[in-house]
């Protein structure tokens, strides 16, 4: 997982996991208050991861899918925040 590029401490799992979930909010390091923002290529991974792992749940197994899905949720929440990547916020004051 990601660290701050300020005093080099890493986000937390929740931290990131928290970020996704609500609309991809800013992450801020708990040591030296640096916000951080989500990167574009991201959220591209995470849209393509999704909807990849969807197409076979809904499209390809033609049985009761519940158990997949559950599965599935449970897989993408363990993985989402390895695949996240956060940029440093440039403030005015730090130019």
């Amino acid at each position: 997982m990601q660290s701050c590029n300020r005093c080099k401490r890493k986000f937390t799992f929740k931290q990131v996991l928290r970020s996704c979930f609500h609309g991809y909010k800013p992450i801020q390091c708990d040591r030296c208050d640096q916000i951080y923002d989500v990167t574009l290529g991201s959220r591209l991974r995470v849209s393509v991861t999704i909807a990849a792992a969807m197409f076979p749940a809904f499209y390809v197994y033609k049985g009761p899918i519940y158990g997949h899905v559950l599965i599935y949720l449970l897989i993408l929440i363990l993985v989402l925040p390895f695949l996240m990547r956060y940029k440093q916020r440039i403030e005015d004051g730090d130019i």
